[in-house]
């Protein structure tokens, strides 16, 4: 089973990023403050957005959400005996499958429905600044067929403005996307890519993900801030064999910007076993622990054998007697 990775010199460990978050708001605990941000005090500095001249909370706030790794990656495996690359490989990125299980099952993380209607008789995204659902939607449009002649083009999702009729009128930019919750039938969205309306077919599937939102595997993974700043966060897994000697063709569009604080990324490989992936900081750490305890060892040997403490002699006991008075 193989492992994708990725994740370079990022300091998450940051006293202000790791606490620039609100457990309430992803629990979607108590209908979150949508029109207010003095309740999300913790989010701090990024609180609010101005979309469209009008200022809308963030869902989710907070700059550990905000800072969330969007590189968009493809794969493709030629085996020995092929000529060509195959189309693409599946990889699993379900959030059972690459986050811990105590984030995924314990409720940390649930959607807010972006159709329902709340304050002002608005619906959720007319109040809300939704950006998640852009960037993890209910339906995505993944291409299958990548070649020379059709290199990696990811299609987004669309968006589209809407003037929402309640207590108020409010004109705002959501994601083109409907029935998130599948009333009636099933979400649908809308794509485009290089900027016009994209029809998904063809080269291209739509891919229907139970997980999106603030649900999605990417987003929670990321969420568990790493403690260190050289750091690897699970992408997905390859639940297929690879051939020895065959070539992984890795298709990529870099969108996460680490040139401004002089970091680096990098995309891994690493075949998981019963016993985990690899992890050279775990097994450094085993072997200078080991070489600590065979050289103190041969120490305490040696001491041992030079000057052995004869039996029964309390002299070396170092224990102060006592003496009771007459």
């Amino acid at each position: 089973m193989d492992v994708l990775s990725f994740g370079r010199f990022f300091f998450q460990n940051h006293r202000k990023y790791l606490k620039s978050r609100s457990a309430d708001q992803l629990k979607a605990k108590s209908s979150p403050p949508k029109t207010s941000s003095q309740e999300l005090d913790e989010c701090e500095p990024w609180v609010t957005s101005i979309v469209n001249d009008q200022e809308f909370v963030n869902y989710p706030c907070g700059i550990i959400a905000q800072s969330i790794f969007n590189d968009s990656f493809a794969l493709q495996i030629r085996s020995p005996q092929a000529k060509d690359f195959s189309n693409r490989i599946e990889v699993d990125s379900r959030a059972e499958t690459i986050a811990w299980a105590v984030d995924v099952d314990s409720g940390k993380f649930v959607n807010l429905n972006p159709e329902e209607i709340s304050d002002q008789d608005l619906q959720n995204q007319a109040l809300l600044n939704m950006w998640i659902l852009q960037r993890f939607p209910p339906v995505r449009c993944e291409q299958v067929v990548i070649s020379d002649s059709k290199p990696f083009v990811p299609a987004k999702i669309a968006t589209r403005n809407v003037t929402f009729q309640g207590a108020v009128e409010r004109q705002v930019l959501i994601t083109d996307c409907t029935d998130y919750v599948g009333t009636n039938g099933g979400p649908t969205c809308n794509f485009e890519r290089d900027g016009l309306p994209f029809a998904c077919n063809g080269d291209y599937q739509e891919v229907h993900d139970k997980d999106w939102g603030i649900e999605n595997g990417h987003f929670i993974v990321w969420m568990r801030v790493a403690g260190l700043p050289s750091f690897d966060k699970l992408w997905g897994k390859i639940d297929r064999k690879i051939e020895a000697g065959s070539t992984v063709r890795v298709h990529y569009v870099s969108n996460f910007p680490v040139k401004p604080f002089r970091g680096r990324k990098a995309f891994v490989l690493s075949t998981a076993t019963v016993l985990g992936g690899r992890n050279d900081a775990l097994g450094i750490a085993y072997l200078a622990v080991g070489s600590a305890c065979l050289i103190f060892g041969v120490v305490f040997l040696w001491h041992h054998v030079a000057y052995p403490r004869p039996l029964g002699d309390v002299s070396r006991l170092w224990v102060k007697p006592k003496y009771r008075d007459p």
